[in-house]
């Protein structure tokens, strides 16, 4: 089977990611530790390659992708919806004053396409011949006719992939 994926690079090269963050808790926040489940747990090509390596891909490639991230047309809902999903982050901060500042934050990205940030990503692809040794799957036996099963063989494989990065 093949794999296609994005996942995010570190924090560090996604100023969205900073930005929302630090308005929110009203101070820098890096972005979690390294090897937490998060967001960024596959943001080091290293460990993509060796996750995916272990569990049977070959030709795995890691490509770099520079897009804006679109939070939508409206700065209001837009800061709306980052504070209800990271309303964690005020951590004893007064709620209104952590608002206004994520939605100067949006504010100040609003542009012709929305709200936009700039943002990084990698692109992973990679081939499984056959199936995993040692690796259950639910679509058959791991041998090369069988791996791809109406589900497809990737589907199996990276749920195993994300248990070894701790991400389910």
């Amino acid at each position: 089977g093949r794999l296609a994926l994005l996942t995010w690079q570190a924090p560090a090269h996604n100023a969205w990611f900073l930005e929302i963050t630090t308005a929110l808790a009203g101070r820098a926040f890096a972005g979690p530790p390294p090897g937490v489940p998060s967001p960024f747990a596959l943001a080091e090509p290293d460990t993509i390659r060796a996750l995916l390596g272990d569990a049977g891909f070959t030709g795995v490639q890691v490509d770099d992708v520079r897009e804006p991230a679109l939070f939508g047309r409206d700065p209001v809902v837009a800061r709306d919806v980052m504070a209800a999903l990271l309303g964690w982050l005020l951590d004893g901060r007064d709620a209104e004053e952590a608002r206004a500042s994520l939605l100067a934050t949006m504010q100040a990205h609003d542009g012709p396409d929305g709200v936009a940030f700039d943002s990084a990503a990698w692109l992973v692809t990679a081939v499984l011949l056959g199936g995993c040794a040692g690796v259950p799957n639910p679509g058959g036996d791991s041998s090369a006719g069988s791996a791809a099963g109406p589900d497809g063989a990737s589907a199996w494989t990276l749920v195993n992939i994300l248990t070894a990065a701790g991400l389910s």
